[in-house]
């Protein structure tokens, strides 16, 4: 039995470390423009669940940067980052090359930008079904995060909306949390 623990704790270990070279890649291909292959990066990451990986594949994916465009793979991604409370601990807990500035912005700012993405699906029925009232909540959260686009975006979807529905997403807004 302690053997087997032992085997399970080195192949965790490994699969961190593993993990953290990838994301580390990834940020790389991303700081040389290479974003196809930043996508292999996080995409092997995103595998084993490295929310911030996660989180760069949203973006990825729904600016066609280094994949092709592709609103319900972003939507699937976002949703996967939106879901983790993690997103930003996940490059400030890295230990690697990377210069604590960069992961510092990472963390601030990466939580934020998937809510406005998603915002920004609804809003115009990219990959997913055009609403309103989701739109709106995800961009309150993103701008509550302190995304200003997302705050600018906020106040043209409610061009669209009547007050029930502003308040309804505002309820939602204040009651969402993340699932993990």
């Amino acid at each position: 039995m302690k053997r087997f623990v032992l085997g399970v704790v080195g192949m965790a270990l490994s699969i961190s470390a593993a993990v953290a070279g990838d994301i580390e890649d990834g940020l790389e291909a991303v700081d040389q423009d290479d974003f196809s292959r930043a996508a292999i990066f996080f995409h092997k990451a995103a595998r084993h669940g490295h929310p911030g990986a996660m989180a760069f594949l949203c973006t990825l994916y729904a600016e066609g940067r280094g994949v092709s465009q592709d609103y319900i793979e972003a939507m699937k991604w976002c949703r996967k980052a939106a879901n983790r409370s993690d997103v930003g601990k996940s490059f400030t807990n890295m230990k690697n090359s990377i210069p604590r500035p960069k992961l510092e912005y990472l963390a601030r700012n990466l939580p934020t930008e998937v809510k406005y993405q998603i915002a920004r699906m609804y809003a115009l029925g990219l990959g997913v079904p055009q609403d309103h009232v989701l739109a709106h909540m995800w961009a309150n959260l993103a701008a509550a995060g302190g995304h200003e686009i997302a705050r600018k975006a906020r106040g043209g979807i409610e061009a669209y909306m009547t007050t029930a529905q502003i308040a309804e997403a505002q309820r939602m807004a204040r009651e969402w949390r993340p699932k993990r």
